[in-house]
C-alpha cells in the first residue's frame, strides 16, 4: 500500500477542518420564538383598531415568530385572520384574490357561490417585517427596517427573560392601542 505525500495529509487535514467548520455554521439555526399571548391573552386574540372613535374587531392573531437572523436583525412574522372578510362569500374573495377590484359591480354579474365556507385561506395572510436589533440596558430597541406601505415605521422595546422574550409596542399606529407581546423560544427551528 502506498502512503500519500505528507503535504497531500496536510490539505486533507485543512480540507476536512474547513469543512467541518462549515458544517457547524451552516447547522447552527437562527434564534427562533413563538408567539404565545398578547395583552395576557393566550392565542389566537382577536386585534382591534379604533375606526372614528370606535373599536372595531379587524383580525384574529393566530401565530406569530420571531426569528433572529443575525446578532444585529431579526424577522417578525404574524399570521392574521381577516375579521372584516368573514361574512363575505368564497367567490368574491377569490375575485379580490385575482385582483378584481369591484370586478363584479362594474359588470354587472351576480354572486353565484354563496358559500363563506371553505376558503380560509383567502382570509388568512401573513405579515413578515424586518428590524433591526440594538442592545440598549437592559432592554432591546427593535426598528423595523422595511415599513409596509400603509404603515410607519415602527419602534418596539424588548426585553429577554431566559427563554422569553417581552415585546412592546408602543406605536399606537393606526388606532391600534399599545400592546405587550410574549414569545417564548421556539424548540425546534420551523422547516
Amino acid at each position: 500500500m502506498r502512503m500519500a505525500p505528507q503535504n497531500g495529509n496536510r490539505r486533507t487535514r485543512a480540507v476536512l477542518a474547513g469543512l467541518a467548520s462549515c458544517i457547524a455554521a451552516c447547522s447552527a439555526s437562527p434564534r427562533e420564538y413563538v408567539l404565545v399571548a398578547i395583552d395576557d391573552h393566550p392565542l389566537p386574540v382577536v386585534d382591534s383598531v379604533n375606526f372614528g372613535g370606535r373599536w372595531r374587531q379587524v383580525n384574529r392573531v393566530m401565530a406569530g415568530r420571531i426569528t433572529f437572523v443575525r446578532p444585529d436583525s431579526m424577522l417578525v412574522e404574524q399570521t392574521n385572520r381577516d375579521l372584516m372578510t368573514a361574512s363575505w362569500p368564497c367567490s368574491v374573495l377569490r375575485m379580490a384574490a385575482k385582483g378584481g377590484s369591484g370586478g363584479m359591480a362594474a359588470t354587472g354579474a351576480s354572486v353565484m357561490d354563496t358559500a363563506t365556507a371553505g376558503c380560509e385561506e383567502l382570509r388568512t395572510r401573513q405579515d413578515t417585517a424586518r428590524f433591526t436589533v440594538q442592545r440598549a440596558d437592559e432592554e432591546y430597541l427593535l426598528r423595523q427596517v422595511l415599513p409596509t406601505p400603509d404603515e410607519a415605521p415602527r419602534t418596539l422595546r424588548a426585553r429577554e427573560h431566559g427563554d422569553t422574550i417581552v415585546v412592546t409596542d408602543t406605536t399606537g399606529a393606526l388606532g391600534v392601542s399599545p400592546r405587550t407581546m410574549v414569545y417564548v423560544r421556539a424548540l425546534a427551528p420551523s422547516a
